[in-house]
């Protein structure tokens, strides 16, 4: 059969079975490893998470992992203690906190932290604004043990404008 009309040869592959585009069954969209199926199946409401202070005990060693959530209105964190798993074991969670003062009175966005690594201790800083007020501020977190945290919010004085 001798296709004389062109504009209907993009049916062939179609017809064939085959996807029309070479790159739309780019093996690497979906990995074999079984994480693409819960990273596709991940909440829309989560915005972003970052691995921050790291940590080393006599029980082990690990990380902490934030989660920045969207929230109504504003946006949420959640603080989660990753310790690794012994042995080739996987890792695990030990602990996981909503930060609460971030959903209460006040509505903020906020930016990922920084940290920084103490004796004992880490100390998470964020830029924030509220989202009424337009307002900005400083979030601090001292983290420690695993699902110890302390939150102070310091409120940035108006510029005079």
């Amino acid at each position: 059969m001798v296709i004389k009309d062109i504009r209907w040869i993009w049916l062939v592959p179609i017809l064939a079975g085959l996807p029309l585009f070479a790159g739309a069954a780019d093996q690497k969209s979906a990995p074999s490893d079984g994480h693409y199926q819960d990273i596709y199946q991940l909440p829309v409401w989560i915005e972003a998470a970052a691995s921050y202070c790291r940590w080393k005990s006599a029980g082990g060693s690990g990380y902490v992992r934030v989660i920045q959530t969207r929230e109504a209105p504003g946006q949420g964190m959640y603080l989660q203690w990753i310790r690794h798993g012994i042995a080739g074991g996987a890792d695990e969670a030990v602990s996981t906190l909503a930060i609460t003062e971030l959903t209460g009175k006040q509505a903020l966005q906020y930016q990922m932290p920084t940290e920084t690594l103490g004796r004992g201790q880490c100390t998470l800083n964020a830029l924030a604004q509220g989202v009424e007020d337009g307002r900005r501020y400083d979030i601090e977190l001292v983290l420690k043990a695993p699902g110890d945290y302390q939150y102070r919010l310091v409120k940035h004085m108006n510029a005079g404008f």
